[in-house]
């Protein structure tokens, strides 16, 4: 799986939440008052469960929007990012727990109209849960909810939407082929989705939202290639008059990033010439941990 995680979806999510509410309801789209900024409620949500209890990975958002008409709703989003399987038992907890939230939201906020949506990025096809049913002597509950799996979306009629979180949708489907690849296809990756958003005149904010997705949702092996990537969506925002404070922040972390990574290969020379362990700590900067490190590496490269 790609280096999917909590906190990326959450950002991109937060920061496209309109587009996103565009992209998964169109119909409900119009109708929210988007001149009064939604509320996320996700610390609120959190508290609704007991944070001891272990189980696979989620991002679990809770929004409240008002509609043109002044009355209050809500939009559940549950986004799974590690991946459950294709086993009854996993799909039935996935869907258990769809209907928790739902029924836990609905308790604790005393709401009755909630739109619900699951987004699955893995790439497993048998693997598609879209409701909760439980019966007991004639009492029948039954719970469905939306799901958006990536995988079924078509990549042409992705890059042609030009919602920005189709964009997004489509970086994270083709974050399942390019995982493994070279820093260099990653890199190609990378750029071809930041000048597709230029391209769809996206804006400053929506371009650093998609920067940020794409920066770690499929890593680099080496702080070189990172260290080019970001140089050269600097040059393209340059271009193109963008302002993104996070690729500013990219940097200096990538500067930092190269700079150890060039102290550990004079380092790793110094050991192999035979260098003393105090001269190679005081010349390389680099820490006796890091150092033992290469000692075991050199160890296995003469083996």
């Amino acid at each position: 799986m790609p280096e999917f995680n909590d906190e990326i979806w959450k950002r991109s999510i937060h920061t496209l939440f309109r587009p996103m509410v565009d992209f998964h309801f169109p119909e409900l789209h119009p109708l929210i008052d988007w001149s009064r900024e939604p509320a996320f409620l996700e610390e609120e949500l959190a508290n609704l469960f007991d944070p001891k209890k272990e189980g696979k990975r989620f991002v679990d958002i809770l929004a409240q929007v008002f509609l043109l008409d002044g009355t209050e709703k809500y939009i559940l989003l549950h986004v799974e990012v590690q991946g459950y399987g294709s086993g009854e038992e996993e799909t039935r907890e996935f869907e258990e727990r769809m209907f928790e939230y739902y029924y836990r939201v609905r308790d604790k906020w005393k709401v009755k109209d909630i739109a619900a949506l699951a987004i699955l990025t893995d790439g497993n096809e048998k693997y598609r849960p879209d409701r909760y049913k439980t019966s007991f002597f004639g009492t029948t509950l039954t719970y469905v909810f939306n799901v958006s799996k990536i995988i079924d979306y078509n990549d042409d009629d992705l890059a042609n939407n030009f919602n920005p979180f189709a964009t997004l949708m489509l970086a994270a489907k083709r974050a399942l082929k390019v995982e493994r690849s070279d820093d260099e296809t990653k890199k190609l990756f990378k750029i071809a989705l930041l000048r597709l958003g230029i391209a769809k005149g996206y804006t400053a904010k929506e371009l650093e939202a998609l920067f940020y997705f794409v920066d770690w949702v499929v890593a680099f092996s080496g702080a070189k290639a990172r260290n080019e990537f970001v140089g050269e969506v600097r040059a393209m925002a340059k271009k193109e008059e963008i302002t993104m404070p996070y690729v500013t922040s990219i940097e200096e972390v990538t500067r930092e990033e190269t700079r150890i990574e060039t102290m550990r290969a004079i380092a790793f020379k110094m050991l192999k010439a035979g260098e003393s362990d105090d001269k190679i700590l005081m010349y390389a900067e680099i820490s006796p941990e890091e150092l033992g490190k290469l000692k075991k590496n050199l160890r296995q490269e003469t083996c």
